[in-house]
């Protein structure tokens, strides 16, 4: 429901796309992760996925998927959190 861009809007020092690899999968994992909350939370009441993607759901995405990003470049993703459970 977002791309790199997006998130790059809330993450504004983000790198260039093949700038770093393990980054980039970072990225790319933050991006289906997001993803995959929004469908799991609104799939019972809305029919997933979204197409086009509302305009509200590309910017929970977008904070979603940074926050995923953030999480696993500070923590190694090690720990089994739920950051969409804070939203």
């Amino acid at each position: 429901y977002c791309t790199r861009a997006h998130i790059r809007t809330r993450v504004p020092d983000l790198r260039e796309e093949g700038e770093n690899p393990l980054l980039d999968a970072q990225v790319d994992e933050g991006i289906r992760e997001a993803q995959t909350e929004i469908d799991a939370t609104l799939g019972s009441l809305h029919t997933v996925p979204f197409k086009p993607v509302p305009p509200l759901v590309r910017s929970i995405a977008s904070y979603l998927a940074a926050a995923f990003v953030l999480d696993s470049g500070f923590s190694g993703g090690a720990e089994p959190t739920k950051l969409a459970q804070h939203y």
